[in-house]
């Protein structure tokens, strides 16, 4: 990103935070045991171990030096802005949840990510590989896009989640707070005190619950009971708890959309009847071993949360501040009230107004802000509405032209 850009980067940030900040920022709770970190336009690196008394003292942080990126800790801590972890005094993390596109099976990412390297200058869409083909160097940048297909799969993945976490674990769905991360994801938050000492460990055990890992089907009564002519097939049902209702769930599901075998297919309102009763051979034909197959299929596609798991594992990990902007789009991280409704393209956007600025855009995907897509570009000098104009100067494809 040029040096002109950058500015004019940095001086939108601080005019939202000088006018919005103290409405839209919201500090947490226990401010003062909270770690913060901070990124800038202008500089490199990661700016953290710093503490905030007071909320005045966050909000004047934001105003007067307009990060591109506000973090703050999920761990609460005695003295946050200690140069180590050691000397922190860790008393406690909230459990932190991040579903985000960058770690999803989404096919939208082979055409709309891209990699450039910095050498060179070569460049292809898809994942960054590990060299350049050209000159092999090691110094690639990616170019990481968003789009309807991959936010609706984080969003699909934040719904599996939270019935997961209220349904299973029994948290109320108030305890649970949803965030728009800005870019790609959502972070899922349970802050309470009981949660706060869990160990890595033990939040590791929580993970491989969400995720189903190291399942055993016959524990959740998918087994094959009696021998020769009279062996029957039994599986979770309807009144099952816990993984073997979320089992029986995700297989009516695949049932639903059509993806099970013909056999079954032909009879389906059948085998439904019995399987809610935990009979699972109405239809003959289908093998233990054949369920068991499309159980795993079943439970990937519709009853496992697919998270970051380190995030959730690490006690010191940092998640972005409520209200601030992301800087790789100028959009805001935003508390979700009404995840169904909830259009990022459209309720994130903040930096708006009737202004239209001039950019030059090297290269870019199509992109929708508010109601209006913008795009594809390439090698064009253009007027854009604000919005639109901050997001392509934070994805790096777009520079500001000031007005001479």
């Amino acid at each position: 990103m040029d040096t002109e850009t950058q500015l004019y980067l940095t001086s939108r940030f601080r005019e939202y935070y000088e006018k919005s900040g103290s409405l839209m920022v919201v500090p947490p709770k226990d401010l003062p045991e909270r770690e913060f970190a901070f990124t800038y336009f202008d500089r490199e690196g990661m700016f953290r171990h710093i503490g905030f008394p007071r909320s005045e003292e966050l909000l004047s942080h934001l105003r007067v030096n307009a990060p591109s990126h506000a973090y703050l800790s999920a761990a609460h801590y005695v003295d946050p802005d200690a140069g180590t972890m050691g000397q922190k005094g860790w008393k406690g993390t909230d459990l932190i949840f991040d579903i985000d596109a960058d770690h999803l099976d989404v096919p939208c990412k082979e055409e709309h990510d891209r990699w450039v390297c910095r050498k060179c200058g070569e460049t292809s869409k898809g994942k960054r590989p590990e060299q350049c083909p050209s000159c092999q160097s090691t110094t690639i940048e990616e170019e990481a896009w968003l789009c309807e297909q991959c936010i609706a799969q984080a969003k699909s993945e934040t719904f599996k989640l939270i019935d997961i976490l209220s349904g299973d674990f029994g948290f109320s769905r108030s305890d649970i707070d949803v965030i728009y991360t800005g870019h790609r994801g959502y972070h899922v938050k349970v802050d309470l005190p009981s949660i706060h000492p869990l160990t890595p460990s033990e939040r590791r055990e929580i993970v491989d619950y969400i995720t189903g890992r190291g399942i055993l089907l016959q524990a959740h009564g998918l087994i094959e009971q009696g021998s020769g002519r009279r062996r029957t097939i039994a599986g979770p049902g309807r009144e099952s708890v816990g993984w073997g209702l979320r089992i029986y769930r995700s297989i009516v599901k695949m049932f639903g959309n059509g993806e099970a075998p013909l056999e079954a297919i032909a009879n389906k309102n059948k085998v439904l009847e019995g399987m809610a009763g935990g009979r699972w051979d109405a239809t003959k034909g289908i093998a233990l071993k054949t369920w068991e197959r499309l159980v795993t299929k079943a439970m990937e596609r519709y009853g496992i949360a697919h998270i970051d798991e380190p995030v959730t594992t690490d006690i010191h990990r940092l998640i972005r501040l409520e209200g601030s902007l992301h800087g790789k789009t100028g959009f805001a991280v935003t508390k979700v009230r009404e995840l169904e409704s909830f259009d990022p393209f459209k309720d994130a956007v903040v930096l708006k107004s009737d202004q239209e600025i001039n950019v030059y855009i090297e290269r870019s995907n199509a992109f929708r802000v508010g109601e209006n897509s913008y795009g594809p570009y390439e090698k064009v000098k253009l007027k854009l509405p604000l919005a639109a104009a901050i997001f392509f100067m934070c994805k790096g494809v777009a520079k500001v032209i000031r007005e001479t």
